[in-house]
């Protein structure tokens, strides 16, 4: 005969595990657990419930066997129905009894691994995103560290077990605790039934089951917000053990940068040109950090441009010849082997290329231009742990040129020859790094105009030498220190030293002012030229010009009066200028003779001449007339006298 048994429904449990602490520093952390219990009807079956359904079993069966018999036996088949029921309860029974007697056999576990429970793992920031390499766990961040678990059917865990979880050591956590809570309150079953929880001060969580579970189907989480405690955040990865988990990551990002040991050590460096064969000697002094006191180990890098090329064979370590670095395409690098302690000088030579000297350095105004070889240098120690560089440059070559008034004597008028003239000076500058390259100067005159050759008036200085006479070319071409003028052209051309690099050269001459148009056009402007080889051009021009009288040299006047308020008298003060033409040099005495008109009267003592750097007082007044007497040869007189006014 069949038999049913009501079984009944899953059962569905949730609990909640609230823990809150207020941490240090003002942080505040809480632990969050949720567990959910689901269940099939025949995994409920514990030894209690067996015990129950044997119980109802066997009562349903001796009611069939009572109700069989008497429908189809007599008094003592029923008997024998009874013996056989009776028989088959003290089966179950002793079943039973052998189930539960391997249930209590289990050991309670103290510290268990509660990491072969775990299901899965969360590490975000207190919005839910996740920590990477991107966005890495500052010593500010606040966090939320999630653990999922399932304890399966087949596990039986014994009232008061502990487990544990391991934590990394860089939260705040200190005192976190609390117990766990059914999510539903309405479901079967006390809260002792679910484990409790306990974040200890020692970075872990303990999980304690305070009441045995059988087959149970425990799932759940646990939630953690908190805080990164700045003090211990000092790797630069958080590791966290999960133990048997599989699957997810278990090392996340910071932004710690821990210190590295810093060493100190020193290079300088130096150059200069050569300038016989257009090399540059370097010379570099490496220092090892005074921690290591020696070399040995570290290494020099040097870079330099491409305008340089290494010298191969120009090595000396100390003042020793020692084996090339190795060569690199922009430099090279040195590695020191066995050395003694303390600083070492290595030198080299790099050669200059072409492109130094073919460029094209060209204006069209004054300018100074240049070109540099430049050159860096780095020293590493052998360990890493510190470096330092040195930059260091050579002005290879320099070009510069300007064109002036002659400053000791730009304008002027010649007595001899009955007319005016003007002084220009032209200033260069040449470095070709030692390259003999032929160097001019050019100057077309304004038209009008025509160069003064007179003997001693054309003169180069170079530097703060003395001056030399520029000599006339016997040719059309000018050799070294020498000049050419083309009168159809008015084309003044100079050649220069080519060997001379190292300071300025001035060039100085005279123009004349041969025309009547050339003189009452009052100014003119000429440009002159630099060139050096086939590829330096540098232009400037100098505007001069002069007012009348300087066509025929004669001697000029001027003269202001302005009231002036002397105690109660009104007067007036007299200016005159005398020859205020510089292109006139006075040669002898000259009288000046100053007739007051009707009305005024000369203030004595008022009379003032000042020329030559001297003030003189003495007049001669004869009635209205005042005669003062210039003596010598001068330029530019100037004197003031004071009249009463009526």
């Amino acid at each position: 005969m069949s038999k049913k048994v009501r079984k009944s429904l899953a059962v569905l449990a949730a609990f909640v595990l609230t823990i809150s602490f207020i941490a240090g520093n003002g942080a505040f952390t809480n632990v969050h657990a949720q567990e959910a219990e689901t269940e099939t009807a025949s995994e409920q079956i514990t030894s209690t419930t067996e015990a129950s359904l044997a119980t109802e079993e066997t009562a349903a069966m001796a009611t069939e066997s009572v109700t069989t018999e008497q429908k189809a036996a007599t008094e003592s088949n029923t008997e024998a129905a009874k013996a056989e029921s009776t028989a088959s309860v003290t089966a179950i029974q002793k079943k039973t009894a052998v189930k539960s007697v391997k249930q209590g056999s289990d050991p309670v576990v103290t510290n268990g691994d509660f990491t072969k429970y775990l299901t899965k793992f969360a590490f975000t920031d207190h919005l839910g995103n996740p920590f990477t390499e991107s966005h890495p766990v500052t010593k500010d961040s606040n966090v939320i560290i999630r653990y999922e678990f399932k304890i399966p059917n087949k596990e039986t865990i014994q009232g008061g077990s502990t487990y544990i979880l391991k934590m990394p050591n860089v939260f705040q956590l200190d005192g976190l605790s609390g117990a766990a809570q059914k999510l539903n309150k309405q479901q079967a079953g006390a809260v002792e039934e679910v484990p409790n929880w306990t974040v200890n001060n020692n970075a872990t969580i303990t999980v304690k089951f305070p009441k045995t579970l059988t087959q149970s189907n425990i799932e759940g989480f646990m939630e953690i917000s908190c805080s990164v405690d700045a003090d211990q955040l000092k790797e630069e990865t958080i590791i966290f053990d999960l133990g048997q988990l599989e699957g997810f990551g278990q090392e996340y990002q910071t932004d710690f940068k821990p210190e590295v040991e810093k060493k100190s050590p020193e290079v300088a460096k130096k150059g200069t040109l050569n300038r016989e064969d257009q090399t540059i000697t370097w010379t570099v002094i490496a220092t090892p950090d005074k921690g290591d006191n020696n070399l040995e180990g570290y290494t020099l890098i040097d870079t330099f441009d491409k305008k340089q090329v290494f010298v191969k064979g120009s090595v000396e370590l100390d003042g020793t010849k020692t084996a090339d670095p190795e060569l690199t395409d922009n430099g090279w690098n040195y590695k020191f082997g066995k050395i003694s302690n303390g600083s070492h000088t290595l030198t080299y030579k790099t050669k200059l290329t072409d492109e130094f000297f073919e460029s094209d350095y060209k204006s069209n105004g004054a300018k100074d231009m240049s070109a540099i070889a430049a050159n860096t240098v780095t020293i590493k120690t052998g360990d890493s742990k510190g470096e330092a560089s040195a930059d260091a440059s050579v002005r290879v070559v320099r070009y510069a040129f300007w064109k002036d008034k002659n400053a000791s004597n730009n304008i002027g008028y010649d007595d001899d020859a009955k007319k005016p003239y003007l002084g220009f000076q032209l200033k260069g500058w040449y470095d070709t790094a030692g390259r003999e390259l032929p160097v001019t100067f050019t100057d077309k005159l304004p038209e009008g105009t025509s160069l003064m050759e007179t003997e001693g008036q054309l003169t180069v200085k170079y530097g703060s030498g003395n001056a030399v006479k520029l000599t006339k070319a016997a040719g059309s071409t000018p050799g070294e220190n020498e000049y050419t003028y083309d009168t159809a052209t008015r084309e003044f051309k100079v050649t220069l030293d080519p060997k001379y690099n190292n300071n300025f050269v001035y060039v100085n001459y005279k123009i004349w002012l041969d025309t009547e148009a050339a003189v009452k056009k009052g100014s003119v402007r000429n440009t002159a030229v630099m060139t050096v080889g086939n590829h330096v051009s540098i232009s400037d021009y100098e505007d001069s010009s002069w007012g009348s009288g300087y066509q025929k040299g004669k001697l000029g006047l001027t003269k202001s009066g302005a009231f002036a308020r002397v105690e109660d008298d009104n007067t007036i003060k007299w200016t005159v200028t005398v020859n205020n033409n510089p292109t006139k040099t006075v040669n002898g005495d000259i009288q000046f003779k100053d007739v007051l008109p009707e009305g005024l009267e000369y203030i004595a003592g008022s009379f003032n001449a000042n020329y030559k750097g001297k003030n003189e007082k003495n007049v001669q007044v004869n009635g209205n007339e005042l005669i003062f007497t210039i003596k010598g040869s001068w330029k530019k007189q100037m004197h003031d006298h004071i009249y009463n006014k009526d």
